[in-house]
């Protein structure tokens, strides 16, 4: 299982709480001011808090944070007024009717023009901003649970539901609470505390990560296989192929018979994880055929894969030369069966296979966004790394763009950046991204959440990537998906997973994602 190492570097905030703030947005089933007989104490609050979160999204403006801005008017309106005409008209509301519409589209409203610079001392605002809320919240919450205690004959159930939402907003601008968490009767593991859907959570994530350390490290039968059972296609390139099978697979490797065996090992090891991962879902055992396909080779060279290509036109699938010198990797049909050839350093070789397991049994006929996430989340919980891209624009013909080194704690740390500045890459449009146009914050994003939704909905995830296989979605058909598969829209989704990946977050590290 890889290993996390945490930024806790001086500049660096002790915590985001961006993400945990819309998570108990969206977790809260009412805001505060829509409770009917409101304690006046608890009046007063909302007025006060309503006055601090309008105060700072004013100042984040200013200093052109726009995304930052707006997220706290959308909290303020959510919990505190809804009829707070200056947080509506930021978020591009009009009143029509008798009810608040959006009228501008979103896309159009102020975008974010802050200097680093800019974007810290918001963030240092924020955190003095939620540390006040959140206390505030607390020592009313535990006021108003407290006076139900003196007097057991007058219990007042509106004064207990009333505290407990306060001391859940409290929890909402600090996750971290420790007090409101034991008011709650919120139970811990390891020091965290939480709900009950958290603490499943947690638990389900721990399972699936030592089970992923456990398949990585199992033994598996493999036999090597003689140079005249080697394929045709193979024997006609001229290469010094080895060859190994073992229950499920076929490999031919350039390189040893160590290597050729090794390889169909990790090919087992990850079949058993899929499976677990697949368990007894109805797609599951559709997704597991195996006897299908034919072989895969490993070569380890360019040139390797020109001469294949020359000598072994059936290696071409469905492409012409030219074409197909632009990948790395190609899928063609031997003798009715599926055949595939990839290039592959020998260190990438455990990275590789475990990778074409989960695309080549499961994830090829689930979403292509979710499915480049579901690679990197099974070659990082089996191998502790994140190599092998099938979704991307061949080199040869791509725009000169920024591309991630293959680490994943690079490429953890840029993605909490850009969640503590709001700008990471919006979770609607990762299922919607163009295969051949994979761009790496989206192929981040894509395998953070991917790891956070097989522990979340280990029950769910299936159907819902494979719901998602749609043709031109829109981001309405996106959400509806979501909404039916998870029972969890998306932007409820993304809240939870943004509370979970976050920089510091308690969850991400009881979790084993920090």
């Amino acid at each position: 299982m890889p290993a996390a190492t945490r930024n806790d570097s001086p500049t660096a905030p002790r915590f985001s709480p961006w993400a945990a703030t819309f998570c108990a947005m969206l977790v809260t089933a009412l805001p505060l001011t829509a409770q009917g007989d409101l304690d006046p104490r608890v009046a007063a609050l909302t007025k006060k808090a309503a006055a601090s979160l309008q105060g700072f999204a004013n100042k984040a403006a200013q200093a052109k944070a726009m995304t930052r801005s707006r997220n706290t008017y959308q909290v303020l309106i959510d919990h505190y007024d809804a009829d707070h005409a200056k947080a509506r008209a930021a978020l591009g509301h009009e009143r029509r009717n008798g009810e608040w519409q959006q009228v501008k589209d979103p896309k159009t409203l102020p975008p974010n023009k802050a200097s680093k610079r800019q974007l810290l001392q918001q963030e240092k605002n924020w955190r003095a901003v939620a540390k006040q809320l959140s206390k505030l919240h607390r020592v009313l919450g535990l006021k108003l649970l407290a006076e139900n205690k003196l007097d057991l004959s007058k219990i007042d159930l509106s004064k207990i539901d009333q505290g407990k939402l306060q001391l859940e907003r409290a929890l909402a601008f600090d996750a971290n609470d420790l007090e409101s968490h034991k008011a709650l009767g919120h139970e811990g593991i390891d020091g965290f505390f939480g709900t009950e859907d958290q603490l499943t959570f947690v638990r389900s994530m721990r399972a699936m990560l030592a089970k992923a350390k456990q398949c990585a490290a199992l033994p598996c039968d493999s036999k090597s296989l003689a140079a005249d059972q080697m394929p045709d296609a193979l024997q006609q390139s001229g290469l010094s192929f080895h060859g190994a099978r073992s229950e499920h697979f076929e490999h031919w490797v350039i390189g040893s018979d160590e290597q050729a065996r090794q390889s169909v090992v990790w090919a087992e090891r990850a079949l058993v994880m899929v499976r677990h991962l697949l368990g007894e879902q109805p797609l599951a055992s559709q997704a597991l055929t195996t006897d299908s396909r034919a072989y895969l080779a490993i070569i380890r060279t360019v040139s390797h894969r020109d001469q294949l290509l020359q000598r072994a036109p059936i290696t071409l699938g469905d492409y012409d030369m030219v074409k197909a010198k632009m990948f790395s990797g190609m899928s063609y049909q031997d003798q009715g069966k599926s055949a595939e050839w990839a290039i592959c350093n020998p260190s990438d070789d455990d990275d590789r296979v475990v990778a074409h397991v989960m695309m080549r049994c499961a994830a090829q006929r689930l979403n292509q966004g979710l499915s480049e996430g579901l690679v990197h989340a099974l070659t990082w919980m089996m191998c502790g790394t994140i190599k092998t891209r099938y979704m991307q624009l061949a080199h040869t013909v791509s725009k000169k763009r920024d591309e991630w080194p293959v680490d994943a704690l690079i490429w953890r740390q840029r993605l909490e950046k850009a969640i503590d500045s709001a700008t990471d890459w919006p979770l609607v449009q990762v299922p919607r991204e163009r295969m051949d146009n994979f761009r790496d914050p989206v192929r981040a994003k894509s395998w953070s959440f991917c790891v956070w939704l097989l522990a979340r909905h280990p029950e769910d995830w299936l159907d819902l990537c494979a719901a998602l296989n749609k043709k031109n979605a829109s981001q309405q058909d996106v959400d509806d998906l979501f909404a039916e598969n998870l029972a969890l829209d998306v932007a409820e989704s993304e809240a939870e997973w943004r509370a979970w990946a976050q920089q510091n977050s308690a969850i991400g590290k009881a979790s084993g994602w920090h």
